[in-house]
């Protein structure tokens, strides 16, 4: 199926961006979360976007562990069972387009972090991809990959999680690279896989917290990082804001000043 995935507005990402390098801090101190609130602009079509109402999409027949419970609860975000051999993906991003949810995250709990560096590896030397070790793991990658482009068609930002997510997105990506726009990575690893897969995804690394697997804990983490972003750009004032003049002489080293 081919989704129609609508690019970010570059005016509005360019617009975004101005207004972050313009708020009363350095500019870029705050790293990739200026990256991220120019993707939740991009998504709302809006320079200032709104705080948005979240999901945790845990793609598996199996009830979610009580940590992920836990932590969907603290970020007050819908805990959602996909079972693939179910659910259709087009189905499930319309219902939480019409339920208002503008972002998510991946949890893909039965995937072992083995399966994924397998499949990665042969996918680099151009192999069939195994799509799993079972026909269950196989459905599972299939319908996360159709999933992730289904989200994004419905301007939902997707917020990845472990190894699993990553191939999954890979796979998309090269789908229908208009995805990209769309995800966010939770987590940082030092695994050369992990590692190999944010390159091509081209992703800004995300929280150091030594996570293992695809429990979804990351992503849960990572929508906290979301709320982060959008407050930050939402409710820091700008130099203009707060009326406050500067130049970038301000900035400068000591000695970058004795030399003016």
């Amino acid at each position: 199926m081919n989704w129609n995935i609508k690019p970010f507005d570059p005016e509005i990402l360019a617009a975004t961006q101005d207004r972050s390098d313009n708020l009363i801090k350095p500019i870029g101190s705050l790293a990739f979360l200026e990256r991220i609130a120019c993707q939740a602009a991009g998504a709302q079509e809006k320079i200032i976007p709104e705080f948005v109402s979240k999901a945790i999409i845990s793609i598996t027949k199996s009830k979610p562990s009580s940590a992920l419970q836990i932590l969907a609860k603290r970020e007050n975000a819908k805990l959602i069972v996909a079972d693939p051999k179910t659910e259709i993906p087009t189905k499930l991003a319309e219902g939480l387009a019409r339920d208002g949810i503008q972002a998510i995250g991946i949890a893909l709990p039965e995937w072992q972090e083995e399966e994924a560096a397998i499949n990665w590896q042969a996918l680099k030397q151009n192999a069939e991809v195994l799509w799993g070790s079972s026909e269950e793991r196989a459905a599972e990658l299939n319908f996360t990959v159709d999933f992730y482009q289904a989200a994004a068609a419905k301007r939902i930002l997707i917020v990845l999680d472990g190894p699993a997510s990553l191939l999954a997105a890979v796979l998309a990506t090269r789908q229908n690279p208009a995805l990209l726009e769309y995800l966010i990575s939770s987590r940082s690893d030092d695994k050369i896989e992990h590692q190999e897969m944010m390159t091509e995804l081209g992703l800004a690394h995300g929280l150091r917290v030594h996570m293992q697997g695809n429990t979804g804990l990351s992503s849960a983490f990572g929508l906290g990082l979301v709320d982060a972003a959008i407050r930050a750009i939402r409710e820091m004032a700008t130099f203009e804001e707060a009326s406050v003049a500067y130049s970038l002489a301000d900035f400068s080293t000591p000695e970058k000043k004795e030399e003016a």
